[in-house]
């Protein structure tokens, strides 16, 4: 019998108490890709990790109807040394989204419900945002291999994941990023053959609008189940779920491999357009973004396709496919382009001023820094290669050119300034030095002027006329 590569992960939302789990009924997933041997009840060996939503939405009073919940179910899945091992993960809002417990760490039944009682919601778990992101993640992280090959290797890895809805955060660009999270890692769990089941509950109208996210996670859209916090309060109740539960969790599922899915999650890029634009062509290649083991796949008619014009900000664009498996049914799946579009530009002119010119040359030596643009950019080969010249007196504007993406060049100048005044064609600093027509002298103290071309000390020589110098007292030659 081939051994199974599941990974199943069940995922109850819990936002409303009014929907009724019957109108979901378990065994649907029997009647798409999966078949199953028959397993007794106390007779389940898995490995199972418990991804528990703490978040604000669901309240003390239902917290208390999910513990009793998860109690039963750890009756019902048969934990024990050589049985069921259950692991718990927390997730709400950042800090508090957490693992409590590693698969297997409590076997005893009856300790592992105690330490359920020992978490305190307010203080442990509640958080007022919903990390279904993040806790995918460390769900990934804590099933590194295959199935089968974590925690005990000839027993297949199950994830339970409780969750009120959609991801959520404070940030709505936050959530977004959360989303795609979600998806990723659960993208990542199914091509290691993982098994997703998602179980939602709530007012209808609230969960329809987050079981396009389920549907997503799930393996497939069959697997997607409600219950509901009204039958859950009633004992029994809570134990015809907890049995329903027991084939999908407990039996052995021969799933089919997926011939083809996204690469990694799917693609994850950014985008640069050029000052002054609003929008930027997007291009993606296709062989990026699937792959198949065998055969091919094909593609349904997209919204947005690549080569198109997209406005500046976050995109997430669904691209969806299907291929035929070995049965001849249909196989749908889908794939997440996500990309940010923003401008990329100079850090602004940057300006250098000297300090003052050198007496001998007329020239400042001048340092700056190259001013790389905000995004990735590949420096054009004449760009200076050393961040520093001799300059004279006046503005000097340096160049750097650098390519973006291949769409379009960047012109990023660095001003220098440089004081000082010019002694015929000769600059020079005035703080420094003097010029006497077209001659330039190093300052000395007040009694030195200029003589015509001369430089003279004015105690000891008298400046006459045709700027010639007479030593003192003189007299001024008669013209």
């Amino acid at each position: 019998m081939l051994k199974c590569l599941h990974l199943l992960v069940l995922v109850l939302s819990l936002r409303g108490c009014l929907a009724d789990y019957d109108e979901y009924d378990l065994q649907e997933f029997d009647s798409y890709r999966f078949s199953r041997t028959q397993t007794p009840e106390n007779g389940c060996r898995k490995d199972i990790l418990i991804m528990w939503d703490n978040s604000q939405s669901i309240g003390f009073a239902n917290f208390l109807v999910v513990k009793k919940f998860l109690k039963q179910l750890i009756v019902k899945l048969n934990v024990s040394p050589e049985g069921t091992h259950l692991g718990f993960l927390t997730f709400s809002d950042k800090w508090k989204t957490r693992k409590l417990l590693d698969v297997g760490q409590i076997e005893d039944p009856k300790e592992l419900s105690k330490r359920l009682d020992k978490y305190d919601y307010d203080l442990d778990l509640m958080g007022g945002e919903t990390r279904t992101g993040k806790a995918f993640s460390i769900a990934n992280s804590m099933f590194r291999s295959n199935n089968s090959k974590n925690h005990r290797d000839d027993v297949d890895d199950v994830v339970l994941l409780f969750t009120d809805g959609r991801p959520e955060t404070d940030k709505v660009e936050e959530t977004s990023e959360e989303t795609t999270k979600a998806n990723k890692y659960a993208e990542l769990l199914k091509q290691k053959g993982i098994r997703i089941v998602c179980i939602s509950a709530g007012e209808k109208e609230q969960v329809y609008e987050y079981t396009r996210n389920l549907i997503l996670w799930a393996t497939d859209p069959s697997l997607v189940i409600r219950a509901g916090f009204d039958k859950l309060k009633i004992e029994e109740n809570v134990d015809a779920l907890a049995k329903k539960l027991i084939t999908p969790l407990c039996g052995d599922t021969v799933v089919e491999p997926a011939r083809c899915g996204c690469k990694g999650g799917g693609l994850s890029f950014k985008v640069y357009a050029q000052p002054g634009e609003y929008q930027a062509v997007v291009r993606w290649i296709e062989s990026d973004l699937v792959t198949c083991t065998e055969g091919t796949y094909n593609k349904e008619k997209a919204d947005r396709k690549s080569g198109e014009s997209f406005s500046l900000g976050k995109h997430s664009i669904v691209q969806r496919y299907w291929y035929t498996d070995n049965k001849g049914g249909r196989v749908n799946f889908q794939c997440t382009v996500n990309f940010t579009v923003s401008v990329c530009g100079c850090p602004g002119v940057q300006q250098v001023t000297a300090e003052r010119l050198s007496g001998s040359s007329g020239e400042a030596n001048v340092t700056w820094n190259e001013p790389h643009p905000n995004c990735p950019a590949m420096p054009n080969p004449n760009n200076p290669t050393v961040h520093a010249g001799m300059f004279t007196a006046g503005e000097h504007t340096v160049l750097y050119r650098y390519r973006v993406q291949n769409r379009f060049d960047l012109r990023c100048p660095v001003s220098v300034i440089v004081p000082g005044e010019f002694c015929g064609d000769i600059a020079y600093d005035p703080d420094t030095h003097v010029c006497c027509c077209g001659n330039i002298y190093g300052k000395k103290d007040g009694d030195h002027k200029c003589c015509g071309t001369k430089y003279i000390n004015s105690s000891k020589k008298m400046c006459c006329q045709g700027n010639k110098p007479v030593e003192r007292p003189g007299p001024c030659p008669k013209m």
